[in-house]
């Protein structure tokens, strides 16, 4: 008995995220409840105060806000995001 691959083909191909067009990923994102998902101690990218994206660590997470300290910076240039600002953790 052979293998049924008409299932096999009818599969798509899984792309990674970074390979899909930018309206698909904001598509992917808008479904991604990333507060759910924020703790102390981990890592995510966080826009900063001059709009470029980089590595940061969750600090402390409250109801309405968290801060995050930029990989490789100082404390000083720790921020405080409002939950409602949360489009700038990634």
């Amino acid at each position: 008995m052979q293998p049924d691959t008409s299932q096999e083909e009818k599969k798509e191909e899984i792309k990674p995220i970074e390979e899909l067009p930018l309206d698909q990923r904001v598509k992917i994102a808008s479904t991604y409840d990333i507060l759910e998902r924020i703790h102390p101690g981990c890592l995510v990218d966080a826009l900063d105060k001059v709009n470029k994206w980089c590595v940061a660590r969750v600090l402390d997470f409250s109801n309405n806000s968290f801060r995050v300290n930029f990989d490789g910076w100082s404390a000083r240039y720790d921020e405080v995001t409002l939950h409602k600002n949360f489009r700038r953790i990634a």
